[in-house]
């Protein structure tokens, strides 16, 4: 009797099994499907075999069978998992480049976005594996070749959804900011038929008369001449061209009229450099530099991106806004951005289904936590799509989320996570290390209120978990003297992301606060810091890996503290239009040592874009003794390669 109305509401819902098979499919799919009601155990079998093989390092032969299992039996999510798992970890470190791995963590990430969440929208499980791979695989440290995925990652979702707005100092006003600045996507019309819709009907308000279609005139050269449809490919080709537009070379009202004709020879000689690389850059530049398309360029890209965001990515504008109002101005260069998007949204479907445990919600909450917290530690991007360079710092716009969203996820994870009636919760220690980081981190930019009302916080939160020895001893001490106890013997100090961010936060605050607002004493003193929590790290961590061997898996940051020093104010001045960059670089407050220290990745940054020798002379002249210091300088790598190389033989060992 209920037989058909099941099998109808089965059908509608997507959840019948797969009756027939593809020419490309494994062959298991068509003998599972033949053995029609024993289907089920033939499926058994196949996973027993999977992870036998998996077991045994055949991990290729295991994603074989894993197909296979997913076509049989699409709502099987541990599957899917474990397919995802596969190719992420097992057979991206059993590759020999960086390019190879990369491949192999972004299929296993697409599988998981795009495919198993698709056909099992409402399993946290998948969310969690998807969000762990975006915080662990690429945004840690673990994996040699980690600094090579946050580039990539970095580089993509700027050809995605474009170059970031640059952020106010205010929490709130951030947040406001980036949700603007994601409002034209998240707004834009659904269909190429919606954005011709909106762009006559705005042409017959202004008053004209049987309107015709720009945007579909520009489509259809963008498809006949370029050869491009409205996809990815069409963004990254854009990308560069806005690159190019935003780039230090582009802006120069502030130049003397000398310097100007240089100027505009180097964007020049870049866009030449550009457009030779392919006839797609030709062609595409003519129609963006085309003014009868000024207008339809504007309806047509927001639409273009919000297409690949949902159709490719699997991801909703909207959510990507609500997710950036309640926990911070996210970066969509970072990875954790993803893990928080993926992880929350897995906890916010789970929590529709009564088959969901509590259990999976408090993993998956835990990974949108740990997430936050890596947001403050390195949620400040900095990245150059035309130099491919990537630099990340703190972003104090997330200190107050971590406590937020902590105990928000500890509600959530009933009794074990409850404060008032444990001795003991994760989510407390987390907390208190969190704290421990904020409160040192504020006082050494100098925002010792703000420090001051986190150390407050920490001492007087009924959270705090009882078996803390120190506890009582550290907020007896004065705000000054506990901020001198965690640098100096708190262990912490040899993370890699609690030292890397403690260095380069103090250098580009000594920068900042010491040279362009010429607070001399801050100058030295932050200076002084970050030298001093450098040899400390480095005294700890010395050992090289393999796929990278000119720096070590656990260097968050170069090994010789000059080489730090350079990088932070390379990021700095990079970052400036061009007259300020060499503004920077000629103050009176910068002192040859500095100078010496930066001239050299400051000229090979600033050449690459084909900038005459003449030109960079005039701009950032070469510090007296730069002949002696490179010596000097050449002399210290000899040095140290023969004691670095005994070390890695007796880890080997």
């Amino acid at each position: 009797m209920v037989a058909p109305a099941v099998t109808a509401e089965a059908a509608r819902a997507q959840l019948t099994y797969t009756d027939e098979a593809n020419a490309a499919d494994p062959p298991e799919v068509a003998v599972g499907i033949a053995m029609g009601a024993f289907r089920g155990l033939f499926v058994n079998y196949l996973w027993l075999r999977a992870n036998k093989l998996k077991e045994e390092g055949k991990y290729y032969e295991a994603i074989e069978l894993s197909n296979a299992i997913t076509r049989l039996q699409p709502r099987f999510p541990r599957v899917w998992a474990f397919h995802a798992w596969n190719m992420a970890y097992n057979i991206s470190v059993a590759t020999q480049t960086a390019q190879e791995r990369w491949q192999w963590v972004t299929a296993g990430i697409d599988l998981l976005r795009n495919e198993a969440i698709r056909w099992n929208p409402n399993e946290t499980i998948l969310y969690k594996e998807l969000a762990w791979i975006f915080l662990h695989k690429i945004q840690m440290f673990q994996d040699d070749a980690n600094r090579y995925y946050k580039r990539q990652l970095a580089r993509e979702w700027t050809f995605v959804l474009g170059p970031p707005p640059r952020l106010p100092d205010d929490p709130d006003e951030a947040k406001q900011t980036m949700v603007d600045w994601l409002e034209p996507v998240a707004s834009a019309p659904d269909t190429l038929s919606g954005v011709v819709a909106a762009e006559l009907a705005a042409k017959r308000s202004a008053g004209e008369e049987a309107p015709t279609s720009v945007v579909e005139e520009l489509v259809d050269k963008i498809r006949k001449d370029a050869g491009l449809d409205l996809n990815g490919d069409l963004l990254r080709l854009l990308g560069y061209r806005l690159a190019i537009d935003a780039s230090w070379f582009s802006n120069p009202d502030s130049a003397s009229s000398e310097q100007r004709g240089a100027i505009g020879e180097i964007r020049n000689q870049v866009t030449r450099t550009l457009s030779q690389n392919s006839e797609l850059n030709r062609t595409l530049d003519k129609l963006v530099l085309e003014p009868r398309y000024a207008d339809a360029w504007k309806r047509l890209v927001p639409f273009v991106r919000k297409r690949v965001l949902v159709d490719h990515y699997n991801m909703d504008p909207r959510r990507m806004q609500r997710y950036t109002l309640k926990f911070g101005p996210l970066d969509w260069r970072h990875g954790a951005s993803h893990a928080v998007y993926w992880s929350h949204l897995g906890v916010e479907l789970g929590l529709q289904r009564k088959g969901t445990t509590r259990f999976d919600w408090l993993n998956t909450d835990r990974i949108t936590v740990h997430a936050i917290q890596e947001l403050f530690r390195s949620g400040t991007v900095f990245y150059d799509v035309l130099s491919d360079s990537y630099f990340a710092m703190i972003s104090t716009h997330f200190a107050a989320e971590y406590g937020k969203i902590m105990k928000e996820a500890a509600l959530r994870g009933g009794n074990s996570q409850d404060v008032t009636t444990r001795l003991f919760t994760l989510y407390s220690e987390g907390y208190h290390n969190y704290l421990r980081d904020v409160i040192r981190i504020f006082y050494n930019l100098g925002r010792i209120k703000e420090a001051d009302a986190y150390f407050n916080e920490m001492c007087t939160w009924e959270g705090i978990n009882d078996h803390r020895m120190d506890y009582s001893t550290d907020c007896a001490l004065p705000l000054a003297d506990y901020v001198w106890k965690q640098t100096n013997e708190d262990d912490r100090m040899t993370i890699p992301y609690a030292a890397a961010n403690e260095v380069q936060s103090s250098l580009m605050e000594a920068y900042q606060r010491g040279i362009l607002m010429g607070d001399t004493r801050a100058f030295a003193s932050l200076w002084q810091h970050a030298q001093l929590v450098h040899a400390h790290y480095f005294k700890e961590h010395d050992v090289n890996q393999n796929v990278d061997k000119d720096s070590g898996r656990m260097e968050e940051m170069p090994r010789n503290f000059a080489d730090a020093a350079g990088a932070v104010f390379l990021v700095l001045a990079s970052s400036l239009p061009y007259p300020e960059a060499s503004q920077l670089y000629t103050s009176e407050r910068i002192s040859d040592d500095l100078r010496r220290i930066v001239y050299d990745d400051l000229i090979a940054y600033f050449a690459q874009y084909s900038i005459p020798a003449e030109v960079l002379q005039g701009l950032f002249p070469e510090p007296a003794g730069m002949e002696e210091y490179r010596a000097m300088r050449e002399a210290i790598r000899k040095e140290q390669a023969p004691g670095q190389k005994e070390d890695l033989q007796f880890e080997q060992q």
